[in-house]
């Protein structure tokens, strides 16, 4: 018996997604190899997407996807999983441009690099001038000389 998944609709009701497809980032990775889980052509991919990213490129393209709190088992420190709904109840695409799940990855590498998180990412906090430098330099200054402890002495 299969598990049935269900997300909540758009209008408050739960919906089953458990027949949904699954795509994970690395799909979508120019990083990664086709053994590490690459599904398209390098040059169509883009560099280490987040599945935030994928999830607001299927949002951009109107088409249903949920997002999920799951590893790729290929990798287990990619974390995140997106779920999106290609074809209706009878099996007809919902969008006539997007009939599976390879023009769908196309479609986001396309998309995905004219997002707002790609074009302006956030300014990250700069420190000013002799704080890091002073940091750093306690940091590595250590004592030149050997500790005085006798090592794997026997007795």
């Amino acid at each position: 018996m299969a598990t049935q998944v269900l997300a909540a609709g758009s209008d408050g009701s739960q919906v089953d997604i458990s027949r949904w497809n699954i795509l994970y980032p690395n799909y979508l990775n120019a990083a990664k190899t086709v053994p590490e889980g690459r599904r398209i052509a390098k040059a169509k991919c883009v560099e280490n997407p987040t599945v935030l990213e994928m999830g607001e490129a299927c949002r951009h393209l109107q088409i249903p996807c949920v997002l999920e709190d799951k590893c790729y088992p290929r990798d287990w420190l990619v974390r995140g999983r997106l779920r999106v709904k290609l074809t209706d109840d009878d099996g007809k695409p919902l969008r006539s441009e997007i009939a599976g799940k390879r023009q769908l990855l196309e479609k986001m590498g396309e998309v995905i690099p004219t997002l707002k998180s790609r074009t302006h990412p956030p300014k990250e906090e700069h420190h000013h001038g002799k704080e890091a430098p002073a940091a750093s330099s306690k940091a590595t200054a250590g004592h030149p000389h050997k500790s005085n402890k006798k090592k794997n002495k026997r007795k």
